[in-house]
């Protein structure tokens, strides 16, 4: 890897800080950044999990006066998020090339159209906010959910809290803070279970790694400042765009 690879995968992983502030999807601008640098989709999807971790750590810590409200939730529900991510891990490293190499362009499709989708989930969250601010049952289809969301965070990740967000909202009555700080918190768990996982993995850029934590890191905390002032409705579509078209030239390459 180069010096400019790395400028620019510092400078790809602040922008995707700053966009999951304000606005969800950053890892659909690391991962084909990683792709174009000439990372293998394998290590590219393990090396973006391990770069981003200190973005979500960045983000829970934002939030650390509000996860206790939470905790009982998080008790029932980070032991599915943990098995899932460690059953998604183990796919991604058992997975053949060829296979991952497959379904990469329409993870990205889809990960894009769940990201467009996104206001009308936030707006519909709105609609079932409740006086009661934390209800400490969680349905059973919740935890499932859960399960799968940790499968699907640690084989690829992309538009993760969207997913998240959707299955808080649907089935939980929280105000919209609540359901993103249980969102966060679960994004957390997952994405570092999966780390714990691939720094056992010999086929990590780690310096590319070092470099994206620290963009990362920053544009978290970029973003936290920024997220009153920016316009998401803007970025968004930018982000949907960019992560369609990469979806299609892999699906055309492919």
């Amino acid at each position: 890897m180069t010096i400019l690879d790395h400028g620019l995968m510092f400078a790809v992983a602040m922008l995707a800080g700053v966009v999951n502030a304000v606005a969800g999807g950053g890892s659909l601008l690391t991962f084909p950044a990683l792709l174009a640098i000439g990372i293998d989709p394998i290590s590219a999807s393990i090396t973006n999990t391990v770069g981003l971790l200190p973005g979500y750590v960045g983000s829970a810590y934002g939030y650390r006066s509000e996860v206790g409200r939470q905790r009982d939730r998080v008790r029932v529900l980070v032991g599915p998020a943990i098995v899932g991510a460690l059953l998604g891990a183990w796919l991604l490293v058992i997975s053949p090339a060829g296979l991952f190499d497959a379904v990469v362009p329409f993870l990205i499709l889809g990960s894009a159209a769940l990201l467009a989708v996104q206001p009308r989930v936030a707006a519909r969250l709105v609609r079932r906010r409740s006086a009661t601010a934390v209800v400490v049952g969680v349905p059973m289809v919740l935890v499932a959910i859960t399960f799968l969301g940790g499968i699907y965070g640690a084989y690829f990740g992309g538009a993760l809290g969207v997913i998240l967000l959707a299955a808080l909202g649907s089935t939980l009555t929280d105000d919209l803070m609540q359901v993103n700080v249980l969102k966060v918190v679960l994004s957390l768990v997952i994405n570092a279970t999966a780390v714990c996982v691939f720094v056992f993995i010999t086929d990590i850029a780690w310096s590319i790694v070092a470099v994206m934590g620290v963009g990362s890191f920053v544009g978290g905390q970029m973003g936290t400042g920024l997220a009153q002032r920016l316009n998401s409705e803007q970025l968004r579509p930018a982000v949907v765009v960019f992560a369609t078209v990469m979806g299609i030239v892999l699906l055309v390459k492919n």
